[in-house]
């Protein structure tokens, strides 16, 4: 009997220092886990249940607001609820503001900085001022959609009309809309005309930047591997309809991703959702099925993508600014584009951020940064969103979120006891990788066994044992430590591997 409960007691300890060991010896060569993400509601109570954040982001400062769907376990009944969140990401805290209207999902609608803080949002024909402090209206427009939303001398609004009449609304002090038509082209026979769009022109003498409403027109037909045009029909409050420049493409086969293609019987058929890129005002949308045109020097133009993404769709987040929306690409690999700026993250477990020439092939490295987190908090839902000195990584479907520095190093990493506690954190990360969703409380208690059961119990129990000259209860005590341990092991080694 004395043999065995030595042996247990042996082999209770070396599991014991092995399960220390991993956690020091991870603790020097891997990245640190992100940190707790805090959800709350409006008064600041904790938030339960299952949270998970789709679609595009968008950043106002130093704050982030997505759309998640919430299903509460205090109501389950009434499954997932879509909800306004903001994430204010230095204090790690996110707010669950206000539940957004039925129709949309993924933020999809215009978007504008409200003068006074927070964003005016156009759903529908719904004007709403979403801050910190909730969701208010601010009107509703008649039924329509609306496309682009600005701050000139008063709230504007530019969208079409249920009837197919362009409109630009304005918000009188009063709170009335004010509306002014705009002219619509005209369709010949034999050509097709399809309304692609709105966008704020360049500013006139009097400072202000007009509203144009944009038509693509091509012909109804056309013939494979012919060359057609895509004429540019612009209208707006102070320019009647006029084709400003027209594109030339190659008539591709529907099969293709071209941008004109040739159906069924010789019909020309205009490709994907959307060709204008509305960064000054317009639709926030979940993804691409391509790069939309970009507008340079007054014309619409092919954007210049690198090699190895030049075809592949991508998602879409957005920086919220006085002067409009300025995207933040999503391609996969990942490969991510701000601005001027092109980063790619790399690395099969911990990955770090590179910023690379997308001129060069496969995007020659210009700056690398170290290894900043496992690729566990980052996927799915990775975004990478600009900060005011630096950079925010998010992943993990909102729950998950990362700091960088200019050099794309990491700022807010954790220290061994932070990790520790953050290994027990039964948090939204780790609920949306399904880790959490079942037996949440007996693999906390496993990680924590593995930990302490040897040095608490154990040990205790056999000082306990040898006072009284009795073998029994050490044995028992070693034996439990022994297989619990082992039972536990699958559990502590992912806590202390992938979420360590």
């Amino acid at each position: 009997m004395e043999r065995y409960a030595f042996a247990l007691f042996a082999l209770c300890a070396l599991l014991w220092i092995g399960a220390w060991g991993r956690l020091a010896v991870n603790t020097v060569t891997t990245a640190a886990p992100a940190g707790t993400v805090i959800f709350t509601d409006a008064q600041g109570r904790p938030v339960a249940g299952d949270l998970t954040c789709h679609g595009p982001a968008l950043v106002e400062d130093d704050a982030l607001w997505q759309i998640c769907q919430h299903r509460s376990d205090a109501a389950p009944e009434h499954g997932q609820q879509s909800t306004f969140v903001r994430f204010e990401p230095a204090a790690r805290r996110a707010t669950l503001v206000a539940k957004s209207p039925p129709e949309p999902v993924f933020m999809r609608g215009a978007v504008a900085r409200h003068p006074d803080g927070g964003l005016v949002y156009v759903i529908g024909t719904d004007v709403l001022h979403l801050s910190a402090s909730g969701l208010s209206s601010l009107g509703q427009l008649p039924p329509g959609r609306g496309h682009g939303i600005a701050w000139n001398e008063t709230l504007e609004v530019a969208y079409m009309r249920g009837d197919g009449v362009g409109v630009v609304a304005r918000r009188t002090p009063r709170g009335a809309w004010q509306q002014e038509e705009i002219t619509s082209p005209e369709t010949a026979e034999g050509w097709q005309l399809r309304f692609e769009g709105v966008y704020r022109a360049e500013p006139g003498a009097d400072g202000q930047r007009p509203w144009r409403f944009v038509w693509l027109r091509a012909p109804e037909m056309a013939e494979l591997g012919v060359e057609v045009g895509v004429d540019f029909v612009e209208s707006g409050p102070d320019l009647g309809p006029t084709t400003t420049q027209t594109l030339r493409y190659v008539a591709e086969a529907v099969t293709t991703r071209g941008r004109v293609r040739v159906g069924p019987e010789g019909y020309l058929i205009l490709g994907y959702d959307r060709w204008l890129d509305r960064r000054s005002a317009g639709d926030v949308v979940a993804n691409y099925a391509m790069a939309p045109l970009e507008r340079r020097d007054g014309r619409w133009v092919e954007p210049t993508l690198p090699a190895p993404i030049a075809d592949e769709p991508y998602e879409l987040d957005y920086v919220v600014g006085q002067a409009g929306l300025q995207p933040v690409r999503r391609f996969s690999g990942p490969w991510l584009n701000y601005g001027e700026r092109w980063f790619v993250l790399r690395g099969d477990r911990d990955v770090a951020l590179v910023e690379v020439d997308p001129a060069q092939p496969a995007g020659a490295p210009l700056r690398a940064g170290p290894p900043v987190v496992h690729r566990f908090w980052l996927e799915p839902g990775l975004k990478l969103l600009p900060a005011s000195d630096g950079w925010w990584l998010m992943g993990s479907l909102g729950a998950a979120l990362v700091q960088l520095d200019g050099d794309l190093a990491r700022r807010d990493s954790l220290g061994f006891g932070q990790r520790l506690l953050r290994a027990l954190d039964d948090d939204k990360a780790k609920r949306n990788a399904d880790f959490y969703h079942r037996y949440a409380t007996l693999k906390r208690a496993g990680f924590v066994w593995v930990l302490l059961a040897f040095p608490l119990l154990v040990l205790p129990a056999l000082g306990w044992s040898r006072r009284r000259g009795r073998l029994g209860f050490f044995g028992l005590a070693a034996g439990g430590c022994a297989l619990g341990t082992l039972a536990a092991a699958p559990t502590f080694w992912a806590l202390s591997g992938v979420f360590w």
